[in-house]
């Protein structure tokens, strides 16, 4: 960045320009610092990214929590015919299952169960 600011943005276009190369844009942007005040400041650089397309784990750290919640359902449900969707989701909750995991596979499970 320089210490300068300009009157006008084409003022310090013209500047960067001459400071910088023709090819000031790609490490330089002109901003406006104030009313009439235009200013050359560099670029932060983008990050580095260092490993690509690799396999995200699960959050969880279960081996297979969508069909976990389906074992849990169905053993509550064996157990006890009148289980509420609350019941089987706080179970799933105290097992470290995903809210949303354990939401979406009890209603297919439901589903499934009354086909």
């Amino acid at each position: 960045m320089t210490a300068s600011t300009y009157l006008t943005k084409k003022s310090a276009q013209g500047t960067a320009r001459r400071l910088h190369g023709k090819d000031y844009a790609e490490r330089f942007d002109i901003e406006q610092v104030a009313p009439s005040a235009w200013a050359i400041i560099a670029k932060t650089p983008a990050p580095v990214v260092t490993e690509k397309n690799v396999r995200r784990q699960s959050v969880e750290g279960i081996e297979h929590p969508t069909k976990l919640v389906w074992q849990i359902a169905d053993e509550m449900h064996a157990k006890d015919p009148n289980c509420r969707r609350r019941d089987v989701m706080a179970e799933c909750d105290r097992l470290g299952i995903a809210f949303y995991t354990a939401r979406t596979q009890y209603q297919k499970w439901l589903v499934a169960r009354r086909a």
